[in-house]
């Protein structure tokens, strides 16, 4: 662990705890950050121009409704981290930061695709793997997440002590290589991990449990209307997988719209309830 070292996360989160742990541990050692979503969103050819446009120009139509400032900010941020990333010099050591979840797998995959005709040293640490090797040893469930939910000191002794942060081996290499290639070639806009793999699902896979979470908020709180953003915390706090706020307000519109769910403007947003007519 030296100089030569840099470090790819997928979050500005991660990105600033992690560089906070390194500099704990008196490292100076560069960061790059792609800061997006891997889980939700179209992939396809996101290695080339015409998908990183294709990407963003999805995400512009359908999920920015509740921060659409924010969107431009993070285009141009990954945007750079992918030239920075091909920019890499071939006798810098790669660490790249996963977890078992679709987003940095993804994530994980992507940036693999751009290193791909170097001929760096890489290393993955997988954190979900540390948490458990060095805080949680008969703990089954997957927590963390992702990278972000961790903070400075854990990152830390999981960079020091984490025994599964080995050079990533050829053959290996080669397979993360190939499930992007499969990843990249599907337009689906929703991927889930699922028996260690990153695996492309239908646009509507967490309708059902979206729709649970809301009936389960008019349960506790003995009211019709949810919040928007009571529902959609509900959604995030309970759901394994991580596909940020804006996933789960997008299919709720699109259950609005095929009128599954009824909503009522309030404020900047709006508030969400069962239709009595299709309540399950």
């Amino acid at each position: 662990m030296n100089q030569q070292t840099i470090h790819i996360v997928f979050s500005q989160a991660a990105q600033g705890s992690l560089r906070m742990a390194l500099s704990n541990l008196n490292l100076q050692e560069d960061l790059i950050s792609l800061p997006d979503t891997f889980s939700i969103g179209p992939v396809w050819k996101l290695d080339e121009e015409s998908g990183l446009k294709n990407r963003y120009q999805w995400m512009k139509d359908h999920l920015w409704f509740l921060f659409p400032e924010d969107l431009p900010e993070m285009e141009n941020q990954v945007r750079q981290a992918v030239l920075d990333i091909r920019a890499i010099p071939d006798d810098r050591t790669v660490v790249i930061w996963t977890g078992d979840n679709a987003h940095e797998q993804t994530g994980l995959r992507f940036a693999l695709q751009l290193l791909k005709d170097k001929g760096n040293e890489i290393k993955v640490i997988n954190t979900t793997a540390g948490y458990h090797e060095i805080f949680v040893h008969d703990d089954l469930e997957r927590f963390p997440r992702k990278m972000g939910e961790l903070d400075p000191e854990q990152l830390a002794r999981i960079y020091t002590e984490h025994t599964g942060s080995e050079v990533l081996h050829s053959k290996e290499k080669e397979r993360l290589e190939n499930e992007w290639g499969k990843i990249s070639a599907t337009q689906k806009v929703l991927r889930i991990w699922e028996n260690d793999s990153v695996r492309s699902v239908d646009a509507y896979y967490f309708d059902d449990f979206i729709l649970e979470c809301i009936q389960q908020s008019q349960r506790e709180q003995k009211s019709d209307f949810i919040i928007l953003m009571r529902a959609i915390g509900e959604v995030v706090g309970h759901l394994k997988e991580y596909i940020g706020d804006e996933y789960p307000e997008y299919r709720i519109r699109q259950l609005i719209k095929v009128g599954q769910l009824e909503m009522r403007k309030s404020g900047m947003f709006y508030d969400v309830k069962m239709n009595t007519g299709n309540s399950k």
